[in-house]
C-alpha cells in the first residue's frame, strides 16, 4: 500500500513534540535496528546502531563525543523543557482506569550436554541475520502487559476460602496465548500467534493464603502453541511453556500489590529463522507499581 505525502501530513502530530521528531528524524516506532538519542532541548546526538557490537560501540562513542561537546548548561542534570500542550487530535494511549501494568523480560536459552541450561551463544544461531546479531539476540528482550480492571477483579474470590480453586478468565488466557507468550519479542514487531488455536491453553488459580488483610493466590498454567510459518521454507514455530504465578491482594485497600508470572519451556524453530530446532524460552512478568513514561507505552494489539 502506498501512502501519499499529503495523507501522512494529515496524520502528523501537530505540536512541538511532533515538530521535534520531524526535525531530528528520530526513530519513534519501527524495528529499524537503531535508537535515536536526543537531548532534553530537542538536539539529536546520533543513532545507536544495534546491528552488531562493532557498529553499536562506534555509534555510542560518536554520541558520547557529541554530548561532551555540548555547552555545560545543556548537560546539567534535571534540565526541563516545556514542549507545550500535546496535539488534542493525537492523544497518548494510557492504561484504562484500574488496569494493572506488568513489565516482561524474554530470554532464549540452550541445554548443555550435561542437561544444564545456559545462555545462547553465536553457534546456536543460524547464518545470516541471526549470526550477525547474535550478541543482541542473546540479551533479554522487553515487553509490557496490561490487565484490565474487570479481568484481574475476576481473579479475586468474593467469598475467599483457603484452597479454593477456579479457572482464570478466558480473556486473560487468550491474551497470554496470542500475545504475551510470543517468541517474536526481541526479534521484531510481528505477532506469531495472533490467530493461533492452541492445542492446550489453561490457567488455574488457587487461593493459597487468606487473612483479614490479604490474599495470596497461585497461578498454574500450561500452553501448547504452534503455527506454521509462511513462505517456501515453512516451519512449525512451537512453544510449550508451563506457567507459574503469584498474585497478592490487599483486602483493605482492594488493590493488587504483587503480581509475578514466569513461563518457561521448550520451543522449536525461532521466528525469523534465527534458530532451527529446539531451544528454551523463559518469560517473566512483574507488576509495575510506579511506571515510568516508557512503561506507559501502549502494548500494540495486546491491551484490549
Amino acid at each position: 500500500m502506498c501512502v501519499s505525502v499529503d495523507s501522512r501530513r494529515e496524520r502528523a502530530r501537530r505540536d512541538q513534540i511532533g515538530e521535534m521528531v520531524r526535525k531530528t528524524n528520530c526513530v519513534t516506532g519501527t524495528a529499524s535496528g537503531r535508537t535515536s538519542v536526543i537531548t532534553a532541548s530537542g538536539k539529536k546526538l546520533g543513532d545507536v546502531l544495534w546491528i552488531n557490537e562493532r557498529l553499536r560501540m562506534n555509534s555510542l562513542k560518536k554520541i558520547l563525543a557529541a554530548w561532551d561537546a555540548l555547552p555545560e548548561e545543556e548537560r546539567k542534570p534535571g534540565l526541563k523543557v516545556d514542549y507545550g500542550p500535546p496535539d488534542p487530535k493525537r492523544s497518548l494511549h494510557r492504561p484504562p482506569k484500574g488496569a494493572l501494568i506488568l513489565a516482561g523480560q524474554f530470554r532464549r536459552l540452550m541445554r548443555d550436554r550435561d542437561g544444564s541450561l545456559r545462555y545462547t551463544e553465536q553457534s546456536d544461531y543460524n547464518p545470516g541475520e541471526g549470526q550477525r546479531g547474535w550478541a543482541r539476540l542473546r540479551e533479554p528482550a522487553q515487553d509490557m502487559m496490561w490487565i484490565p480492571q474487570d479481568e484481574w477483579q475476576a481473579m479475586i474470590p468474593s467469598s475467599p476460602q483457603k484452597g479454593q480453586r477456579f479457572s482464570a478468565p478466558p480473556s486473560f488466557i487468550a491474551r497470554l496465548a496470542r500475545y504475551q507468550l510470543d517468541p517474536e519479542r526481541g526479534l521484531g514487531e510481528g505477532c506469531t500467534y495472533v490467530n493461533v488455536r492452541p492445542k492446550v491453553a489453561n490457567v488455574d488459580i488457587t487461593l493459597e493464603e487468606v487473612t483479614k488483610n490479604e490474599m495470596r493466590l497461585r497461578l498454574d498454567g500450561k500452553f501448547e502453541l504452534a503455527v506454521r510459518s509462511p513462505g517456501r521454507n515453512s516451519r512449525v514455530i512451537r512453544y510449550q511453556p508451563a506457567l507459574l504465578g503469584f498474585l497478592t491482594y490487599d483486602r483493605r485497600k482492594q488493590q493488587v500489590t504483587g503480581f509475578q508470572m514466569l513461563a518457561f519451556g521448550p520451543a522449536e524453530n525461532a521466528p525469523r529463522g534465527v534458530i532451527s530446532g529446539q531451544y528454551y524460552l523463559g518469560i517473566a512478568y512483574d507488576l509495575v507499581t510506579n511506571p515510568t513514561e516508557a512503561q506507559l507505552v501502549w502494548p500494540p494489539r495486546r491491551a484490549g
